[in-house]
């Protein structure tokens, strides 16, 4: 009977359940606009889709055929992309981390792993010796990566909806990998055909971390982060928390070959701001602006707050909009085909 108490007791300490009353009056975030970097004759977005700071503030942007760098005060500094399938070159990109003065460069198809100084200078290339989709964080002998396992043994139907398992590796830099011990869960929509087998995601991976000490990733549908401890290598916690999820007005953007998405994933986005994990939630308010929770490092639930950023004014705009935060700045891309622009706020 000991026994069980005692396994009660640790089960419940990896889990936190934050109960937050969503009606109170949360107060509104105040920050100042620092810089604005628009389009000009030297440069345009093709379709960003993700935006880091390196250690010396400077901005990098990656889109299609595209990795922008920019001073701290917005100039533009260049491209580092370069377009080929020689050492150093490549033809897309998946994502990108930085490590110190070196920026990773992840390229899904066909996987390698392109790494240059933050000035573009290559220093080398590797691939995993099983092919990665998702670069999570590096440092000076591996990199965290993501490989989806599709469940092709529970396909039974021409159109199915299926859990699929991340399972989560150490991808050394001569290629050797080693695989953790924890996985993800994900919802996906899976086509088979006469001539193979198609998928789209249902449920996107949402992460951020906090220097190469903790990961926080997300990958259900409903409000739920895992945050993973990289020194122990284990899952210290998980938040869960009662959310009255948002269902999707417009449904032309979301209806995709075997499934029609009824409401948005609870947690749109997650930064660190100045120590602490910041959850956007999917619940925006077209006067007050984005409703965040706040929580520790660790994930102890600190508050909500309100965040008002003129551009964002329901969910959808949230959704199509792109964060980071380096200490108390937060970069915001507002990927709008007519006015595409990023912008520099500190939280004051």
């Amino acid at each position: 009977m000991k026994k069980l108490v005692l396994l009660f007791i640790m089960i419940l300490s990896f889990l936190v359940y934050a109960k937050t009353d969503y009606t109170g009056n949360f107060k509104t975030i105040k920050y100042k606009k620092e810089i604005v970097i628009k389009e000009n004759s030297q440069f345009i977005f093709v379709n960003p889709s993700e935006i880091r700071i390196d250690n010396n503030g400077d901005i990098f942007i990656m889109g299609k055929k595209q990795l922008l760098r920019f001073s701290r005060k917005g100039k533009y500094m260049g491209n580092l992309f370069k377009y080929g399938q020689g050492p150093g070159e490549l033809l897309n990109i998946e994502s990108f981390v930085f490590y110190k003065d070196l920026v990773f460069i992840n390229q899904f198809i066909p996987h390698k792993i392109v790494c240059y100084k933050t000035n573009g200078k290559f220093i080398k290339e590797f691939r995993a010796k099983k092919s990665m989709q998702k670069l999570l964080i590096c440092d000076k002998e591996k990199c965290l990566m993501l490989k989806y396992e599709i469940p092709f043994d529970k396909i039974k139907n021409k159109i199915s909806n299926l859990d699929v398992k991340w399972n989560m590796y150490k991808v050394f830099f001569d290629g050797t990998f080693v695989k953790y011990n924890v996985y993800f869960l994900s919802k996906w929509v899976i086509f088979k055909g006469e001539r193979g087998v198609g998928a789209n995601e249902i449920e996107k991976v949402r992460y951020c971390y906090y220097k190469n000490k903790y990961l926080y990733i997300a990958t259900n549908r409903k409000y739920m982060i895992n945050i993973f401890d990289l020194d122990s290598e284990k899952i210290i916690q998980t938040i869960k928390k009662d959310f009255v999820s948002v269902k999707i007005k417009n449904k032309k953007d979301y209806q995709k070959r075997g499934f029609v998405k009824e409401y948005y994933d609870d947690i749109q986005k997650m930064i660190v701001v100045n120590k602490q994990l910041w959850v956007f939630t999917s619940k925006v308010n077209k006067n007050r602006g984005i409703l965040i929770d706040r929580y520790s490092l660790k994930g102890k639930y600190i508050d909500s707050v309100f965040l008002k950023i003129k551009g964002i004014e329901s969910s959808s705009d949230l959704k199509q909009t792109i964060f980071t935060a380096k200490e108390k700045n937060i970069y915001v891309m507002f990927n709008n085909e007519d006015n595409m622009r990023v912008e520099k706020i500190k939280i004051i």
